[in-house]
């Protein structure tokens, strides 16, 4: 029967890890800069995505850059041995 096929089934053990980074968004002297800087991390903004970009940054002006960027790692093990159900 199909719903009591028995299949192959592998444990895995995620990982989460953070690997710190120097703050590309720390320094910036004015707007146009770190909208610059934002660009070459996530590539071309539209119109309304620079709009808000600039509320965001009058808002957060004195924290940014204070904290190092994190980059996070997923990985994993799997169990060697293949159980079946």
């Amino acid at each position: 029967m199909l719903g009591n096929q028995r299949r192959p089934v592998r444990t895995i053990h995620p990982t989460l890890d953070y690997l710190p980074g120097e703050n590309r968004l720390a320094n910036c002297s004015d707007f146009e800069e770190f909208r610059v800087r934002v660009i070459d991390i996530l590539g071309q903004l539209t119109a309304e995505e620079v709009k808000r970009l600039n509320i965001y940054f009058e808002a957060n002006r004195p924290r940014l850059g204070e904290q190092p960027m994190r980059w996070a790692l997923f990985s994993w093990e799997t169990d060697p041995h293949c159980q079946y159900r």
